[in-house]
């Protein structure tokens, strides 16, 4: 009879927590940006896979008249602790509506705000906005994945990193920040390591060359294919869908 009380506290204590982590997994899909934004002259899409049900990626966007401001961050961590952590981040940048045409400015306030408020995880992050009258995108980095645009026109591929220490790690941390022209054509593809440090069954991992050559010969897909594809190619590159060791984000933006 004893057993039996036990095995029964075990069973619910485990339904209790797989209705936590559903609850979990609900608040972190509401974070993510349901609606992408309809910029005239951008095609934008983006992707969130979490390795597990609830993960520690996130991305945003903000919008300023026709211009473009978009966010990539990536958690340490997994599971619900980065979940919540996310959520932090979240809120920290929606208090960034005077910063979002100045990303160093919008990083420094972000790494302000989140100080200490992160349960001693750090959150690497790069932020960029698209100025459609200028034609330039200007973007900060505090950490995280380079930024990628690839030139159809030329065939360039351009990388852009400025200098930035990951998000909460200390509190008088200073952000740069590089902009640059952009023409007709052009693809712009932001995204956290879990999509590069995907492993085969060998180890191996995806690498960011594999990435960069895949953007160098996209230019028959559009963003949303090229997005697709790319995913795929990470998928079919591990084990299975299902043994991703990392969540996944990627953004696509073809500047029309």
């Amino acid at each position: 009879e004893r057993a039996q009380r036990e095995s029964i506290h075990a069973l619910k204590k485990t339904e209790r927590h797989k209705a936590e982590l559903e609850l979990a997994r609900r608040i972190q899909q509401s974070i993510i940006p349901r609606m992408i934004p309809n910029i005239p002259g951008l095609e934008i899409a983006a992707w969130y896979r979490p390795m597990e049900t609830i993960g520690g990626d996130f991305y945003d966007f903000r919008t300023k008249e026709n211009n473009l401001g978009f966010i990539m961050a990536d958690v340490s961590g997994h599971g619900v602790p980065a979940a919540l952590v996310v959520s932090t981040v979240k809120t920290a940048f929606g208090f960034q509506e005077l910063n979002i045409e100045y990303p160093s400015d919008l990083l420094k306030s972000m790494n302000e705000i989140l100080r200490d408020k992160t349960g001693g995880e750090f959150v690497t992050a790069c932020y960029a906005y698209i100025d459609m009258n200028k034609n330039i995108l200007i973007t900060g980095n505090a950490g995280h994945s380079a930024l990628w645009i690839f030139r159809k026109k030329t065939e360039e591929l351009f990388s852009l990193k400025p200098k930035g220490k990951a998000l909460s790690l200390t509190a008088d941390s200073t952000f740069e920040s590089v902009a640059i022209d952009l023409i007709h054509g052009d693809r712009i593809l932001l995204y956290t390591d879990g999509l590069f440090e995907a492993g085969n069954n060998s180890g191996e991992l995806f690498g960011e060359e594999k990435i960069q050559e895949l953007l160098k010969v996209s230019a028959t897909m559009n963003a949303k294919e090229f997005g697709e594809s790319l995913l795929k190619k990470v998928i079919d590159w591990s084990p299975g869908k299902d043994k991703l060791e990392d969540d996944i984000a990627l953004i696509v933006i073809d500047y029309l």
